[in-house]
């Protein structure tokens, strides 16, 4: 088996700041890191700028493996929402201009993959749905970017493996993948027949985190119930195996939005996550 490579999605130490995350990643035995919408707004907003950024990503000797996040895009035309969940009253204008913004940004320190969420509560036409991811492949693409849907077990449409590997083919566009994250396919059918039937190279990133053994799917929170890998009930080391049969050889990223965690010390929770998924492969 190829040695697998491990990221760290910042959420799962959200008491830090963009600095912080990049310190705590590199000092905990992670290669790579996510790049958070919020985290960049911050650093940027306390008068920084991109180049700055990209020259502390590289002194830390990370590699970029995410961007997040993109979501509102389905049955929007495509239009997303850079970083944010819900609409408050932008133009069409607004939201375009904070897209571009997001794009050259994430082009500049990487150019890693673009995290596109499902619709949580929209539901609609399955072709509809696939112009529209069409459309933002093709906006991303321009900037050289790719973008990978992220499938949500108890979203209304996009549900399963199934139906995400259908909205991809629906869009048609080479620069479309797939983000699997263990915790949203758990809320749903996890069907891991079909995740070993998916193409390799159509994955784009796997995100591994747990949740608790005593809980009802349909009672988890997907931010707050989240734990470390191989510290619940959700079968991880066959979603490894399911995606390894595929031909994946990229990221596996931790990616735990649990409050409890962000009290304590964040080394200790990286160190944690590591191990966790690195226990996952032995």
């Amino acid at each position: 088996m190829t040695k697998p490579r491990f990221s760290l999605n910042p959420a799962t130490i959200g008491q830090c700041d963009f600095e912080k995350s990049l310190e705590i990643a590199r000092q905990a035995g992670f290669e790579g890191i996510g790049l958070r919408h919020n985290l960049l707004a911050d650093y940027l907003g306390r008068g920084r700028t991109p180049a700055q950024a990209a020259e502390l990503i590289e002194k830390s000797g990370l590699t970029t493996t995410e961007a997040g996040f993109l979501a509102g895009w389905m049955f929007h035309g495509g239009v997303p929402l850079a970083g944010k969940r819900a609409r408050s009253g932008e133009s069409r204008e607004q939201l375009l201009r904070e897209m571009e913004e997001f794009f050259q940004l994430v082009g500049e320190l990487g150019a890693p993959p673009l995290t596109a969420l499902v619709a949580t509560q929209e539901n609609g036409d399955l072709d509809q749905a696939g112009r529209d991811l069409a459309w933002l492949c093709d906006r991303a693409g321009k900037h050289g970017l790719r973008i990978m849907v992220e499938l949500i077990g108890n979203a209304p449409l996009i549900n399963s493996v199934r139906q995400a590997r259908r909205l991809m083919e629906a869009a048609g566009k080479d620069n479309c993948g797939l983000l699997l994250d263990s915790f949203l396919m758990f809320l749903g059918e996890f069907d891991l027949d079909e995740v070993s039937r998916l193409p390799g190279e159509r994955i784009y990133t796997v995100h591994l985190s747990d949740a608790p053994a005593g809980k009802a799917r349909g009672e988890l929170d997907m931010l707050r119930d989240r734990l470390f890998p191989g510290a619940g009930a959700i079968p991880l080391r066959e979603l490894v195996q399911a995606v390894q049969a595929t031909g994946y050889r990229g990221w596996y990223t931790v990616e735990i939005f649990n409050p409890d965690y962000n009290q304590r010390d964040p080394l200790e929770i990286a160190q944690l996550a590591l191990g966790g998924m690195e226990r996952l492969f032995g």
